[in-house]
């Protein structure tokens, strides 16, 4: 039977990093991009295009979240809101992203995540300005010891 899939959305991803205790409004989450070098094997008598073939190594990327703001956040439960505090620059951790299932109207399936071990490279602390949404960021660099690995959902129809 073939797939016929149908649009989906992002909503209802969860992000978790297993030694920060984290939880927080995810806004956004930016996926890795897998990359590999490339090695030139171009001869000085050839013509017409380099010649190059795939390095030996794949880089595992980077994921960026984004959240809402919350160090001092008085709606809710603070506890359970994520801080810049609670993010450590440098520190060894475990991202892990799981997708919704999606319901039938969207072609059914998903559920599946990405999850690999790694470091965060950068924290950016929100711009402050009138009318604007205050959001920060991380970026999860994956150190490609235990991952990133995918894990499958149900295809859907």
């Amino acid at each position: 039977m073939a797939t016929n899939l149908k649009g989906r959305t992002g909503q209802g991803c969860t992000v978790t990093l297993g030694a920060a205790g984290f939880n927080a409004c995810v806004r956004s989450i930016t996926l890795p991009n897998w990359t590999q070098e490339k090695i030139d094997i171009t001869c000085i008598e050839d013509k017409g295009y380099a010649k190059y073939i795939p390095g030996d190594l794949t880089d595992p990327g980077e994921c960026t979240v984004t959240m809402l703001w919350a160090p001092n956040d008085d709606v809710g439960d603070d506890a359970a809101d994520a801080t810049p505090g609670d993010i450590i620059v440098g520190a060894k951790d475990t991202l892990t992203i799981t997708f919704p299932t999606y319901a039938t109207e969207n072609g059914g399936g998903g559920g599946g995540s990405l999850s690999g071990s790694g470091f965060i490279s950068s924290l950016d602390l929100p711009d402050l300005s009138v009318n604007q949404l205050l959001e920060y960021s991380f970026t999860f660099c994956f150190d490609g010891f235990d991952g990133p690995v995918w894990t499958a959902g149900s295809a859907g129809e």
